[in-house]
């Protein structure tokens, strides 16, 4: 848990893998099952590469 720039308590999961397509299709099982506001695809310096929710 961390807080947001705006203050709340946000939970971040994060898993690193070097196969771009591979993560895509994992992230996007992973927006069907979640009840997260926000998720994003970064890569490995923290800038987001797609922004999915």
């Amino acid at each position: 848990m961390r807080r947001g720039a705006d203050g709340r308590l946000e939970k971040v999961f994060a898993a690193y893998h070097p196969d771009l397509e591979r993560v895509q299709r994992h992230a996007d099982f992973v927006a069907r099952c979640t009840t997260a506001t926000r998720l994003y695809i970064a890569d490995h310096a923290g800038r987001v590469v797609r922004r999915l929710l």
